[in-house]
């Protein structure tokens, strides 16, 4: 197969319904992060991790979050670059750790900004490297300049989020001790050899590593401090934790940070002596909230038997090749691999919802039958099955379908005869423009897949 048939090839695999290749194995470790994935639905998290070698070279199936994730990964990604830049290592000539008045702290914070060429240089350094990655990610490729653009529109927007994050944190001592990240590596070079981290001195860290290797667990702390005593300058004064989140607050976030501290009580190469974490804070947009850590072992052995407890299910969930699927309105709602997932499109699936479904903001998801092509950027198709939590679309009508002029794209996916699930279409009602009939509108958000009639029914397609 030559090389211009084989791209062809992978385009054409990228967007048609399909099970991947091969299954993931049940992870070896756990973080919160993928606990949570693994129990609000085992399909998913298996769709998003299989191999898939006839679209791309990459791992896993190649994601598309919401633009709106995108937007909270730069403010996050730009208060790491800033703290890491506001207390550089400013320890007196005798070892110690200076100390700083307010204005003093205040002054460094802007020395800071104006090395970095400001907040936005940041942002802008940041989404650079964003879309830098989006070129061989074959599900943006499409979408790449009108996101990056979108994006860019947002920067003012997202600066004042960072402003707004950045003053929740304790300035002063951010500027009395050490923002960096010697001595702390990513959790993969936790295994040996060079570059293993050592035990940690007072200061700041950003996105500190930690592992609790018993329990076989890792996680990573946006911020952590650790103040030295007022006796003899060691790391065994206050220990913070702090957690950034850049969306609105969850239940579950309590959890996490509590977690947090549990790995760094039982992370003997950051934190040999096994010190308690003394505070945990989560910072949001709109404040910070205290979150009470484990303050003894009788804690920390309650937290690691519970967690013990729910990697052993989580794991067993995923051992089944396909995996169950788990459909709910939580789930579902932004999951990223539903056009693949078999039970979202089942009636059934929709009658269970609680409560009762429809369309989210006049977004729709939907399976047609192309009827035939009505102009050069429309298509007339019948409306063969919705997604879960579409309730609006009647089964069976006829629905003109619209793309916007520069989405060749969609051109080449709405043949005539061919089946399509589209996600995240807007719904718009009948109009005597539209020849009475109601229009799916495929905007900037939209996509499309052929579904592959003839794959086998495994809980996947």
């Amino acid at each position: 197969m030559t090389a211009s048939a084989k791209s062809v090839a992978a385009i054409e695999a990228m967007w048609t319904t399909g099970a991947p290749a091969a299954w993931p194995d049940p992870p070896r470790r756990m973080s919160y992060t993928l606990l949570r994935d693994i129990e609000a639905c085992p399909l998913r998290w298996a769709l998003r991790r299989g191999e898939y070698p006839d679209v791309w070279t990459g791992e896993g199936y190649p994601s598309a979050p919401p633009l709106a994730t995108i937007a909270g990964q730069l403010v996050h990604g730009a208060l790491e670059r800033i703290l890491r830049a506001v207390g550089r290592p400013s320890n007196d000539r005798d070892g110690s750790i200076s100390t700083r008045t307010s204005d003093e702290s205040l002054a460094r914070v802007v020395a800071a900004l104006r090395a970095l060429g400001g907040i936005t240089a940041v942002l802008e350094s940041l989404l650079t490297d964003v879309v830098r990655d989006w070129t061989g990610n074959p599900r943006l490729a499409p979408r790449a300049k009108e996101w990056e653009s979108e994006l860019r529109r947002q920067l003012p927007a997202l600066r004042r989020r960072v402003q707004q994050l950045l003053s929740q944190v304790e300035v002063d001592n951010v500027a009395s001790m050490a923002v960096g990240s010697e001595g702390v590596r990513p959790e993969a070079d936790l295994n040996g050899g060079e570059g293993v981290p050592h035990a940690l001195v007072p200061g700041i860290y950003a996105e500190v590593p930690l592992n609790d290797l018993e329990l076989k667990w890792y996680g990573k702390a946006d911020l952590l401090r650790l103040a030295p005593s007022e006796v003899d300058g060691d790391a065994t004064g206050e220990c913070e934790i702090v957690d950034f989140k850049t969306g609105e607050p969850k239940e579950d976030h309590s959890l996490q940070l509590r977690i947090y501290a549990l790995l760094w009580a039982h992370d003997r190469r950051l934190n040999p002596g096994g010190k308690l974490a003394s505070r945990l804070t989560l910072i949001y947009q709109t404040g910070a909230i205290s979150v009470p850590p484990p303050t003894d072992g009788a804690e920390l052995s309650a937290l690691s038997a519970q967690l013990r407890e729910r990697s052993t299910g989580a794991q067993a969930t995923v051992e089944d090749n396909p995996p169950e699927a788990r459909p709910s309105r939580v789930a579902c709602e932004w999951c990223d691999v539903r056009h693949m997932c078999r039970a979202y499109w089942e009636p059934a699936t929709q009658s269970a919802m609680t409560p009762p479904t429809s369309a989210v903001d006049g977004r729709v998801d939907v399976e047609l039958s192309i009827l035939k092509e009505q102009g050069v950027w429309s298509w007339l198709g019948r409306v063969m099955a919705t997604g879960a939590l579409t309730a609006d679309v009647p089964l069976n009508s006829v629905v003109l379908v619209r793309a916007r002029a520069h989405d060749a794209h969609f051109t080449h996916l709405f043949a005539e005869g061919a089946r399509v699930r589209v996600t995240a279409g807007q719904y718009l009602a009948p109009t005597e423009e539209s020849g009475g009939l109601p229009v799916i509108a495929l905007t900037r958000s939209t996509e499309a897949f052929v579904v592959n009639i003839s794959a086998p029914k495994n809980g996947a397609n």
